[in-house]
């Protein structure tokens, strides 16, 4: 009869799958999370967080598989395509010149989204995705994501 309470909890309700909404880029990573050289692997997400005012903020991070440093993230009221342009606006002006890294996110529409993938080909990012509705695909997102919430805005240590 045992349960964890920090951990069983879902966070959020969010979602950014629509459906194939776009074009869906394959998932060149395939589980693969050993990538030991910065700037060569990265993982975004979009994930919604409840302020104490009742307001849901969501957040736009993407993270360096090697090194694990969110290299640009970007909060918003709203999970638009601002959101996520946003991001790529302050990843760009953070990678090396000689860097053009697999940049791996899950399905949602807005990485589907026709403006979001010319922007890659503008920035020479490597485009991959995660099957659908597998978060195992992308669990160096994920686990950012939990430990920036527990440990950041819950303030949960272990």
């Amino acid at each position: 009869g045992l349960k964890t309470e920090l951990y069983h909890k879902r966070t959020a309700k969010y979602s950014s799958y629509k459906g194939t909404v776009g074009k869906v880029a394959d998932n060149l990573l395939q589980q693969h999370f050993d990538e030991e050289r910065p700037y060569h692997v990265l993982h975004t997400d979009i994930t919604e967080y409840a302020l104490t005012n009742g307001k849901k903020v969501y957040i736009s991070p993407v993270v360096d598989e090697a090194s694990l440093e969110i290299l640009a993230c970007t909060a918003s009221y709203s999970p638009d395509m601002e959101l996520v342009l946003g991001m790529l606006d302050e990843l760009e002006t953070k990678l090396p010149v000689y860097s053009h890294p697999v940049i791996h996110s899950d399905q949602g529409s807005q990485y589907q989204s026709p403006t979001y993938q010319a922007r890659l080909k503008e920035m020479e990012l490597v485009q991959s995705m995660s099957r659908k509705g597998n978060c195992h695909d992308n669990a160096p997102g994920e686990t950012i994501f939990n430990l920036m919430k527990r440990e950041r805005l819950n303030r949960v240590k272990l």
